[in-house]
């Protein structure tokens, strides 16, 4: 077998867990081309397949981890601009999304904080407000927003 089908099946097996980064490919695929012997130019050449057939495309990665995030771990957008860095999406792929989908932070807040109310419900109103506070503010979001998602909650009650 050659080196490249090993490496498009490596790759393949990798894309079978979640969508990637270029760069989480090409990181994956250098380490596998290092254990494995294998050519620079095959590890290139995979990348290029890939992104041919469109399962390594930076764009797209965007707009899936954003919405999965919005949809089960809602958090600001300051903080998963910081998440996609780290992930090697390019700073300016990420501006231009942001730009062009901006969020709305009231109700991530508030979808945040209702997977955690039910929680929390048997304590004092100070001691909701506290935990509310805390637990929306490691997810990036503003005092004034937690504020307006807090108050939000209280009235549908």
């Amino acid at each position: 077998m050659s080196e490249l089908v090993t490496a498009l099946n490596r790759a393949y097996f990798y894309l079978q867990f979640r969508a990637r980064t270029r760069w989480e490919m090409e990181q994956y695929l250098t380490k596998k081309a290092i254990h494995y012997g294998w050519k620079k130019e095959t590890v290139d050449e995979a990348l290029d397949s890939l992104r041919e057939e469109g399962l390594v495309n930076d764009v797209s990665f965007i707009e899936l981890y954003v919405e999965d995030r919005n949809r089960n771990k809602p958090k600001t957008e300051f903080v998963l601009q910081q998440e996609l860095m780290r992930k090697g999406v390019d700073k300016e792929l990420i501006h231009s999304y942001f730009s062009e989908h901006p969020q709305d932070q009231e109700p991530l807040a508030v979808q945040a904080l209702q997977s955690k109310i039910r929680q929390w419900q048997h304590l004092p109103a100070e001691e909701r407000f506290q935990k509310a506070t805390a637990f929306l503010g490691r997810r990036g979001f503003s005092y004034t927003t937690i504020k307006k998602a807090v108050a939000q909650l209280k009235e549908t009650k």
